[in-house]
């Protein structure tokens, strides 16, 4: 019985010590913001017998975390991932790495502070997929820098409406036409591939707010104003 208390005991302490040594191979997050995109990013230390990375955001240092992202190049050294929809206030992070033997780690937290004009200032761009994949090369041919995001948009940017654009803090669509009563307006979404969404054949109000969810997905999205049948405006839009 004495045998046996030592031989657990021993064994216990070999699990702990196996347990130390295995969280300080976790990734420690680094955040930067740029542009009203935050960028979370860590070293890799695991090449292989990864399942999944999955990137989670709280306003809460401990709770209510729910998963933004996945990441979906396990190989790179420096991996990273651009939350395109940061809150305005507190960001806290965290990273969950799922392995083939379903063992689960996870990171450290990290916390960025985002102020409200950031958002509201963040610039539209053609794709988030593009966003996400020109950082991402970025990252692991210069490492991190200064202004990483803002050279990355400046190539990918476009215009943002006057008339169709998204509230950067709902996420739905405010659509905002002069004289609605006096002339008749027509507007059609379309994904990317110029596969048609929806349409709305008139519009009765000079503001609405479109809700997001119509989109089913997000993404960025074109979209075509007509005004008395003639085109009025067209441009894109992003739904977060």
């Amino acid at each position: 019985m004495i045998f046996f208390n030592k031989y657990f005991a021993a064994v216990w302490l070999s699990l702990c010590v196996w347990a130390a040594n295995a969280q300080s191979t976790l990734p420690d997050l680094t955040i930067t913001s740029d542009n009203g995109y935050n960028i979370v990013s860590w070293q890799n230390p695991y090449k292989s017998g990864v399942k999944a990375i999955i990137v989670e955001r709280s306003s809460d240092s401990n709770f209510n975390f729910s998963a933004i992202g996945i990441v979906k190049d396990f190989k790179n050294t420096i991996q990273s991932f651009v939350d395109v929809t940061p809150l305005a206030g507190a960001n806290w992070y965290r990273v969950n790495v799922i392995f083939e033997s379903d063992v689960e780690w996870r990171s450290n937290t990290a916390k960025m502070i985002l102020d409200s004009m950031d958002i509201v200032n963040r610039k539209q761009v053609t794709s988030l997929e593009s966003l996400q994949k020109s950082v991402n090369e970025t990252i692991n041919t210069k490492g991190i820098k200064e202004d990483i995001v803002k050279e990355t948009v400046r190539q990918i940017e476009i215009p943002k409406s006057r008339y169709i654009f998204t509230n950067p803090f709902s996420g739905n669509i405010n659509i905002e036409l002069p004289d609605t009563r006096v002339y008749n307006y027509y507007i059609t979404f379309y994904t990317q591939n110029d596969k048609k969404v929806f349409e709305i054949p008139r519009i009765h109000e000079d503001e609405i707010i479109l809700d997001k969810r119509n989109f089913q997905s997000t993404g960025t999205y074109k979209f075509i104003i007509l005004r008395d049948d003639k085109e009025f405006e067209k441009g894109f839009i992003t739904v977060y």
